[in-house]
């Protein structure tokens, strides 16, 4: 058994891995505890972006965007330290 993860909050636990089997979470209220099934991908990350180069395709989440989304997270970070507004 590996490690396990969880959020708990007041009204109950979401668990995963360390004994939940893989692609299900462990969700527990009060004493009622079910295991619910959720999506999981059927490639790893390298093994996409390994396909994706040797194909010439664009990755599920394409460089450009990854930059993009930077570009406007800085813009964000900036403006709440400057207290100024920043156009993009």
């Amino acid at each position: 058994m590996g490690s396990s993860h969880s959020i708990v909050g007041d009204k109950g636990s979401i668990r995963w891995d360390g004994g939940v089997p893989w692609g299900y979470l462990e969700v527990t209220s009060g004493r009622n505890v079910r295991k619910v099934k959720v999506p999981v991908a059927k490639e790893n990350v390298l093994g996409h972006l390994v396909r994706c180069l040797d194909s010439g395709i664009d990755t599920a989440h394409p460089a450009r965007a990854g930059l993009e989304n930077l570009r406007i997270a800085l813009a964000a970070y900036r403006s709440a330290a400057t207290g100024k507004t920043i156009r993009l």
